[in-house]
C-alpha cells in the first residue's frame, strides 16, 4: 500500500460532483434547445391548423349559403312553373326544399354559433326561408283553387319576398367571405411564422450543439489537466512520503503494518522491504502478548482517546538497541477498513539537548541576577533562583504567568518602544520598577535579549535584571544633596562658588558676587578659566586649583579688575 494507492482510493468514495453536474449541464443544453424547438414549432402548427380549420369552416358555410340559396330558388322557380303548366313534375324540388331546408339552416347555425352577427343574420335568414315556404305553399294552392288574379298577386308577394331572402343571404355570404379572407391571411401569417420558427430552431439548435461540443472539450481538457496534476500530486506526496524527516507507518487494527518510508527503516535500522507485515509489537520496548491488541489499546487509548496526541515511548532497533521516541496516531477510513497512521520521531538528539539545557539552566541557578527566559506573549518560560530570591515567587509560581501581571512592570518608556527597539536591534536596555511578593518596589537595570530559531523568526526574550534600587536612592540622595547645596551656594552673601571638573571647566558658579564680577551662572558653566579669566589672572589661580585636586588647602589674594579678591 502507499500513499498514491490511498489518495486514488479515498477520491473514488469522494465523486466530484462539479464536474457531474456540469457534464449535465452541457447535456443538457442541446437537450433543451430540442424540446423547446419542439414545443415552440408545435404550438405555431397548432395555431396554424387552427387557422387552416376556421378557412375550411368558412369554405364550408360559404358552399352551405350557395346551396340553400340555389335551393330556395329552384323551389321558388319549381311552383312558379308549377302555377303556370299544373305539372306535377315541376313540384319536386319544392318537395326537396321542405326536407333539406331544416338540416341546411341547423347546420349553418352549428357552424356561426360562436359568432354573435352571423348568427342574428342566420336567424332572419331562417325566419325569411320559412316564410317563403309559406308563401310557395300558398302560391300553389292558389294556383289549384283559384283565379289568375289572386294567382298574380301571389306570385308578386314570392318574387318580393324571394328578393329579400337573397339579399339577406348575400349579406350573409359576403360576411362570410371577409372571414375566409380574414381566415386565409391568418394562415399565412401563421406558416410563414411557423417557417421562421423552424429556421430559428434550427440556428439555436446548432448553436446549442456547437456549444455543448465546445464545452464537452474544455471538460475534457480540464479532466485531463486534473488526471495530469493528480499524477504529479501523486508522485509528489509519493516523494514527500518517501523522503520525509518524520517516519511514516500505516497499520491495521490489529498493530500489523501495511506501508512505512524510508524514514522508518532508517530509524529502525531495517530494510524497508522488511517492514510491511511485521507487528508495531516488534519496534518498541514495551512487553506485550503480540496479537493480542493489547499494543494498539496502549498506544491509541482503550477508547481512542490518545489519538492526536504526541506520546513518547523507548523504540527498539533491530539490533535490539533502545531510543527515546516521540509518536502521534491518527485514523483514517478505507474501502470500509479502519487504518492507523503513525508519526514516528527519534527524540535522541532532543533529549540529550534537554539535559544539556537543564545543566546549564542548573548553572544559570547560581547567578545572583535575576535570569528569565519568557515567549512572545510574555508569558514566562523559566525563572531561576536569583529571581526567586529577589521577587519572593518560586519557580512554579512564576513559570506559565505574564511577566507584567505577576511582577506589575513599570517601564521608563512604552512597552511599544521597547519591543520596536528589541525587533530592529534584538537587544534593549533600560530601567524597569518592579513589585516584589510582599508589595515593595524595586527598581531593576534590564536587559533583554530577542531569540531567534535557526529561520530567523523570533520565538522568545531573555530577561537579565540586576537590582538597582540601592544605587537609585544613593543618587536620589546625592541629587537632593546636590539641590540644597545649590541653593546655598546661589545665596552665598558677600562672594561666590565655583565647582570645577579637572580641565578646570565650571560645573557651578553660584553666588551674589557674580554680579560685581559682571558674570551670570550661565555664561560661565561649560566653560574652562581660561576661556574666561584673562591670562594674568589664570597664571595666579591655576596653579591653586592644580593643589586642590591633590588635596591641598591654599588661600590667596587675587586682583581682578579695580577689586581684591580672596580664593
Amino acid at each position: 500500500m502507499n500513499p498514491a494507492k490511498i489518495s486514488a482510493s479515498r477520491r473514488t468514495l469522494r465523486p466530484d460532483f462539479s464536474v457531474r453536474w456540469r457534464g449535465a449541464l452541457i447535456i443538457s443544453i442541446p437537450v433543451l434547445c430540442l424540446f423547446t424547438s419542439v414545443f415552440v414549432i408545435a404550438g405555431v402548427r397548432n395555431q396554424t391548423l387552427v387557422a387552416v380549420n376556421k378557412k375550411n369552416q368558412s369554405q364550408e358555410i360559404l358552399l352551405e349559403t350557395e346551396h340553400l340559396l340555389l335551393t330556395l330558388v329552384n323551389a321558388h322557380s319549381a311552383v312558379r312553373g308549377y302555377a303556370i303548366a299544373k305539372r306535377q313534375e315541376f313540384l319536386k324540388p319544392y318537395f326537396q326544399v321542405k326536407t333539406l331546408l331544416p338540416v341546411s339552416l341547423k347546420f349553418l347555425n352549428e357552424q356561426v354559433k360562436s359568432n354573435e352577427l352571423q348568427l342574428q343574420q342566420l336567424q332572419r335568414i331562417s325566419t325569411q326561408s320559412q316564410q317563403q315556404i309559406t308563401v310557395l305553399e300558398q302560391l300553389k294552392t292558389t294556383s289549384e283553387r283559384q283565379g289568375t288574379a289572386a294567382l298574380t298577386e301571389e306570385l308578386l308577394k314570392s318574387e318580393l319576398l324571394m328578393d329579400e331572402l337573397r339579399q339577406e343571404i348575400s349579406k350573409f355570404a359576403e360576411q362570410e367571405k371577409r372571414l375566409r379572407s380574414a381566415h386565409e391571411a391568418q394562415v399565412v401569417r401563421w406558416r410563414d411564422l411557423t417557417n421562421t420558427v423552424q429556421w430559428i430552431s434550427l440556428v439555436i439548435g446548432l448553436i446549442g450543439t456547437f456549444s455543448a461540443l465546445y464545452l464537452f472539450n474544455q471538460l475534457d481538457e480540464e479532466l485531463v489537466e486534473r488526471a495530469i496534476r493528480l499524477r504529479e500530486s501523486n508522485v509528489y506526496l509519493q516523494a514527500v512520503f518517501d523522503n520525509v524527516v518524520d517516519g511514516i507507518i500505516i497499520l491495521n487494527e490489529r498493530g500489523y503494518i501495511q506501508s512505512a518510508n524510508a524514514a522508518i527503516a532508517e530509524i529502525f535500522g531495517y530494510n524497508l522491504e522488511e517492514i510491511p507485515g511485521k507487528h508495531l509489537q516488534r519496534l518498541i520496548s514495551e512487553s506485550f502478548t503480540e496479537d493480542s491488541g493489547k499494543v494498539m489499546n496502549f498506544l491509541v487509548g482503550n477508547n481512542q482517546d490518545k489519538l492526536k496526541l504526541q506520546q513518547e515511548i523507548i523504540g527498539r532497533c533491530q539490533d535490539d538497541k533502545t531510543f527515546p521516541m516521540e509518536f502521534a496516531f491518527s485514523k483514517m477510513q478505507l474501502d470500509n477498513e479502519h487504518l492507523f497512521i503513525a508519526i514516528v520521531r527519534d527524540i535522541t538528539e532532543r533529549k540529550q539537548a534537554q539535559e544539556t539545557l537543564l545543566k546549564q539552566a542548573q548553572l544559570l541557578d547560581l547567578a545572583n541576577d535575576t535570569i528569565m527566559v519568557r515567549d512572545l506573549n510574555d508569558t514566562i518560560l523559566y525563572w531561576n533562583q536569583g529571581a526567586q530570591r529577589l521577587y519572593g515567587y518560586s519557580s512554579a509560581d512564576a513559570v506559565g504567568q505574564s511577566v507584567h501581571n505577576l511582577l506589575k512592570t513599570e517601564f521608563s518608556q512604552p512597552p511599544e518602544e521597547v519591543k520596536g527597539i528589541l525587533f530592529k536591534n534584538g537587544y534593549w536596555n533600560g530601567e524597569l520598577v518592579h513589585y516584589r511578593r510582599d508589595g515593595t518596589p524595586v527598581t531593576v537595570a534590564s536587559g533583554l535579549t530577542l531569540q531567534r530559531n535557526e529561520f530567523g523568526e523570533p520565538v522568545a526574550y531573555l530577561e537579565i535584571n540586576q537590582d538597582i534600587t540601592q544605587r537609585k536612592q544613593s543618587e536620589a540622595a546625592l541629587r537632593k544633596s546636590e539641590e540644597l547645596y545649590r541653593v546655598l551656594v546661589k545665596n552665598f552673601p558677600n562672594g561666590a562658588v565655583f565647582l570645577f571638573d579637572e580641565q578646570l571647566r565650571y560645573n557651578i558658579a553660584e553666588g551674589t558676587g557674580l554680579a560685581t564680577l559682571n558674570f551670570t551662572s550661565e555664561e560661565l558653566i561649560g566653560k574652562t578659566i581660561w576661556e574666561i579669566l584673562p591670562p594674568q589672572t589664570v597664571q595666579v589661580i591655576e596653579p591653586l586649583y592644580r593643589a586642590a585636586f591633590r588635596g591641598e588647602v591654599a588661600v590667596t589674594e587675587v586682583a581682578y579688575g579695580d577689586r581684591l579678591y580672596i580664593i
